[in-house]
């Protein structure tokens, strides 16, 4: 994302170098300053092209600190229906939680249990899962919600 004078810069120094493409074709003159000025004026659009792209980068690197709240929000991707003996439960899904839960190792591993079910093939099997309950005691929701 570009701010204004990052564009304004961007665009300053696209037009400059198009415009001045043919001057420096020409033969050097001895008197003439005008390229200097050029190549001084060039290079300080450079220098705040850069120094802003570095206070955008910084600014967007505090932005996204998470808090406490949005560490303990959980994708509701993961929060997924299986079929069990008791019938259909929801469960969260641990290894879509390690696909898109950065802190999924660091999940209570007391609301963790391994459940039989099946799979879309129809062949038995059994998944690794969180308790949906014990999760919402720890403090975990579901992101998005409140």
């Amino acid at each position: 994302m570009m701010t204004p004078f990052a564009r304004l810069a961007t665009a300053l120094t696209l037009s400059l170098g198009i415009v001045l493409s043919p001057i420096s074709t020409a033969p050097a003159r001895a008197n003439d300053n005008t390229d200097a000025w050029v190549a001084a004026l060039l290079g300080l659009a450079i220098v705040g092209a850069i120094i802003d792209d570095k206070n955008d980068r910084r600014r967007d690197r505090d932005v996204h600190r998470p808090d406490r709240w949005d560490r303990k929000a959980l994708p509701g991707r993961c929060l997924k229906r299986f079929e069990t003996r008791d019938g259909t439960k929801r469960f969260w899904g641990a290894r879509c939680l390690e696909r898109h839960y950065a802190r999924a190792h660091r999940l209570p591993a007391r609301c963790e249990v391994t459940i039989k079910t099946r799979n879309r093939h129809g062949d038995r099997v059994r998944r690794d899962v969180f308790k949906p309950r014990c999760l919402r005691r720890e403090g975990y929701t579901v992101a998005g919600r409140r």
